[in-house]
């Protein structure tokens, strides 16, 4: 206030009146002045003569798959107040990764104020892994003065990926069921893995399983995901995880696409999407009735051989002694009777009957006696003579 009272007695109070100005209204004016000059009022910005900006394109051109090609579009827009010329030529050294070209201007053309210069940079990723960068001044002029050139400075750079930056991988694909019988079912766990560089959001509505005409298969479905209905977010390198089963009600061959979207994980309501399909297979085949084991024909018992019943003995008849006459005492030897009773059933009636001779096993026994009987009176007969003639000598 002590400033304000001296500014005041130091203004002439006849100049003010001889404007014309009231004492009141010159107090206000004069009060406005002062604030002004203490606060520091900004006056309004004014363009320079001789200046350039980037009104579009971005020099980082980000991680990119390797092998993709991603081109930018430069615009260059003079904010001076003078007409400009731009210098392309040293964006003509860009090497590769990076090529610029579609210039619309050359180092002649002069650029009127809020003119724009235009080009293009294409960035061609190399092998995945590879950080690129390269630096390029451009040299810009007054056209209508000697002033000192602007050096705008750009530098380009790019990162190149195995994947693109937002991509998942489904583990195993495709997904092959086999052959299922008709009433069973088989399951399959399939894993999702985020390769990308960007966090990846994964829910249970968006999964699905259709056949080649994009209608949903029944017989396949979904079950134990990691994420749910309400979805989940996987980093980078993270896994999921789902089931598959396929219980297929009738005989089929099974063909369809497992399709799977994934959406970037950002605050945007309408986040970009990510999609992965794989073929899906399976076959199904009816049950089949057991069949019964083969009937084996009925086995004869085996005969029973009967069991011999033990014979008598026989008893042997008796013989008679033989009488001689002539000179001399008489001596006669009898002549034992031979009989033989059959004897109980061993063993060798056994063999016997099974060579089909026991039946005739009487009569040969018959027959080897009488021929006995007819040798011992053979003998008996020779004997008797040969004691005769002794006698006679």
């Amino acid at each position: 206030m002590a400033l304000l009272s001296r500014l005041w007695r130091r203004s002439s109070p006849r100049v003010l009146r001889a404007r014309g100005v009231a004492r009141p209204a010159a107090v206000l004016l004069g009060v406005t002045a002062i604030a002004a000059a203490v606060v520091g009022v900004a006056t309004p910005a004014q363009a320079a003569p001789f200046d350039i900006a980037v009104a579009s394109g971005h020099t980082d051109f980000g991680a990119v798959k390797q092998g993709t090609v991603v081109t930018q579009r430069f615009d260059l827009l003079n904010t001076g107040d003078d007409d400009i010329r731009i210098d392309p030529s040293t964006l003509g050294l860009l090497t590769t990764p990076f090529t610029a070209g579609n210039f619309t201007f050359s180092s002649t053309d002069r650029v009127h104020h809020l003119g724009v210069a235009s080009f293009t940079v294409s960035y061609t990723a190399p092998s995945a892994g590879t950080n690129s960068r390269q630096d390029i001044t451009v040299a810009v002029t007054d056209a209508d003065h000697t002033d000192t050139p602007i050096s705008l400075v750009l530098s380009f750079q790019g990162q190149s990926l195995a994947t693109d930056p937002a991509h998942f991988e489904i583990v195993g694909a495709p997904v092959h069921f086999g052959s299922v019988t008709v009433g069973k079912s088989t399951t399959q766990t399939i894993t999702l893995v985020n390769d990308g560089i960007i966090p990846l959001r994964f829910k249970n509505s968006g999964i699905s399983v259709v056949n080649t005409s994009g209608t949903p298969i029944p017989d396949v479905t979904i079950s134990n995901s990691s994420f749910g209905d309400a979805g989940a977010d996987y980093i980078p390198g993270a896994s999921a995880t789902f089931d598959l089963t396929y219980a297929p009600a009738g005989e089929e061959t099974m063909s369809g696409v497992l399709r799977i979207v994934g959406t970037q994980a950002t605050n945007d309501p309408e986040p970009p999407s990510v999609i992965v399909e794989t073929a899906l297979t399976g076959a199904a085949t009816a049950v089949v009735p057991p069949t019964s084991p083969p009937t084996s024909p009925p086995t004869a018992p085996p005969t029973a051989t009967p069991t011999p019943t033990p014979g008598t003995g026989g008893s042997g008849g008796a013989g008679s002694g033989g009488s001689g006459t002539g000179t001399g005492t008489g001596s006669s030897a009898g002549i034992g009777g031979s009989g033989g009773g059959t004897g109980g059933s061993s063993s060798a009636d056994a063999q016997l009957a099974s060579t089909g001779l026991a039946t005739q096993s009487p009569v040969l026994i018959g027959a080897a006696a009488t021929s006995l009987g007819a040798a011992v009176l053979l003998l008996a007969l020779a004997y008797r003579r040969s004691v005769q003639r002794g006698r006679r000598r």
